[in-house]
């Protein structure tokens, strides 16, 4: 091979893998590890997803403005401004902390059910959902699932 041959085909080699990295830039967690969801129960049996990762460098850019809260099937979801529920996934180590008035910890934050917050993060990829909910209870499967990274206070 020639000199000539070989720097097109590293120049073909390096753009393909910057694509590969700024096609999976969202996403915190090992590929090679199984990206299924955390169950946690509250105390009337209210079901909360929690990812088994701990957060990387990367950042999301989406977020919602609305509430967490407990939907007729018993799991917990985030509401928007618009009314529209969305199923998601809070950061490693979230967690019930009481139940009167029913609350969530993330982080340092502990935030009642009903009470207005940001949600930063993004949607989990569409390849990735499946395998993410196949061990949360079937009323609370849902074909989107938004990943969040970040709560903060509502504006």
């Amino acid at each position: 091979m020639t000199s000539q041959m070989v720097r097109p085909t590293i120049i073909l080699a390096l753009v393909a893998a910057l694509g590969a990295l700024s096609l999976t830039g969202c996403s915190w967690f090992d590929s090679n590890e199984p990206f299924v969801a955390q169950v946690e129960t509250g105390p009337q049996g209210q079901v909360l997803l929690v990812n088994p990762f701990a957060k990387g460098q990367l950042e999301m850019q989406a977020g919602i403005v609305g509430s967490l809260t407990v939907n007729s099937d018993n799991c917990v979801v985030t509401v928007d401004e618009q009314g529209i529920e969305w199923a998601v996934l809070l950061p490693q180590g979230a967690s019930f902390q009481d139940d009167d008035p029913l609350s969530v910890k993330v982080d340092d934050m502990v935030l009642e059910l009903g009470s207005s917050a940001t949600f930063g993060g993004g949607m989990v990829e569409a390849e990735r959902n499946d395998t993410l909910i196949r061990n949360v209870p079937e009323a609370c499967q849902s074909e989107q699932t938004f990943q969040v990274q970040r709560i903060e206070d509502a504006p």
